[in-house]
């Protein structure tokens, strides 16, 4: 066996083994750096302990393109890219993701099975908080938060029962029981500071506009777009104290003194029952200051939910020949239908 080096071996032997062997070792000494393995006792290589990583080749390339097995690194320069060897993929079929019902948008849709609306139903975002501009008075602290049970038999009044009327929206707030609104009507009316014939009114008149239900729709609610009530007149009465929306911008607006445009469902419980008697309030005061007794102060304020027309014309008779002339002057229909009222409620005779 030759123990010379490759390169002497290649100079000094030409037979077909010492060539071959000279090759080979080219070959590493190429691939390597050039570097060279000492050989061992009898001939043999010895192998290395750390075998060098080889670095990636660059290969330089003016081409437009890199070779398909390189990739394009800084300054054009194409660089070898390691081989990826392919990897099992297992097909993974998509789980299907149940979706939520979609909300009803027909006016006439019918409403959930009795029981369904005993949790609070999500409101729109521009319902989640108090109207902005429909702030409470002083009274608001003492009477606090409102929070009424729905009455799941007749989520929207023994007159729809549970079909929701035409128009209004289905986040709009499910009808309470009868009688439900009382307390917070003797409440808010009491801390009006105009004793209890105020309040004996505001009774009166909840009860006979809801029977003192939150949240009530009128019996022949339509709130439908023009286009859609087929001659229908719009009726968009609502509430404790039944005001539509046209009423509502227009006296609670006077009330906060400022433009209000949302619909009367829009409001919280409080709202419903403590604007209104605010209002009220407004009108009680303006018939006392004229002249008037307390029993004409309860006319006055339910002549103004008869109509506007009705109370101006009932305050300016008042101030010039006396509120029982003034009151004389009303339709028979109208005080018919007042008087019967406040006689229910101990205020037909009350003080003169």
């Amino acid at each position: 066996m030759n123990t010379q080096s490759p390169s002497s071996v290649s100079r000094t032997c030409q037979c077909p083994r010492c060539q071959n062997e000279s090759a080979a070792f080219a070959a590493e000494a190429d691939e390597f750096g050039r570097w060279r393995r000492p050989m061992g006792r009898g001939g043999r290589r010895r192998p290395p302990a750390v075998r060098p990583i080889p670095r990636p080749r660059v290969v330089q390339s003016g081409a437009k393109r890199c070779p398909p097995d390189s990739i394009r690194g800084p300054f054009g320069v194409c660089l070898r890219s390691p081989i990826v060897m392919p990897q099992r993929t297992v097909p993974v079929e998509p789980v299907p993701v149940p979706l939520p019902p979609p909300l009803p948008d027909r006016s006439d849709s019918p409403a959930p099975a009795p029981g369904a609306w005993s949790a609070p139903q999500p409101p729109p975002p521009s319902a989640a908080t108090p109207v902005p501009g429909l702030v409470s008075g002083p009274s608001s602290t003492a009477c606090g938060v409102i929070r009424y049970p729905v009455d799941n038999g007749n989520p929207y009044g023994p007159k729809w029962r549970q079909k929701r009327p035409p128009g209004l929206p289905h986040w709009a707030r499910r009808t309470s029981a009868e009688n439900a609104a009382r307390n917070a009507v003797v409440c808010f009316a009491r801390a009006q500071n105009l004793g209890p014939a105020f309040v004996n009114v505001m009774l009166s008149l909840a009860d006979n506009e809801s029977g003192g239900r939150f949240a009530l729709p009128a019996n022949i609610f339509n709130a439908l777009p023009d286009n859609q009530r087929q001659g229908v007149p719009r009726i968009t009465a609502w509430g404790v104290f039944q005001f539509n929306n046209p009423a509502w911008a227009r006296d609670i607006s006077s009330l906060l003194g400022r433009r209000v445009t949302t619909p009367a469902w829009q409001c919280t419980p409080q709202q419903e029952v403590e604007l209104p008697i605010r209002f009220y309030a407004r009108i009680y005061r303006q018939v006392v200051a004229a002249g008037g007794r307390p029993l004409d102060a309860a006319r006055g304020v339910r002549l103004q939910h008869h109509g506007p027309t009705y109370l101006q014309k009932f305050l300016q008779i008042g101030r010039s020949a006396g509120f029982a002339t003034a009151w004389n002057q009303v339709p028979a229909e109208n005080r018919t239908k007042i008087e019967r009222s406040l006689t229910k409620w101990g205020l037909a005779s009350g003080p003169r």
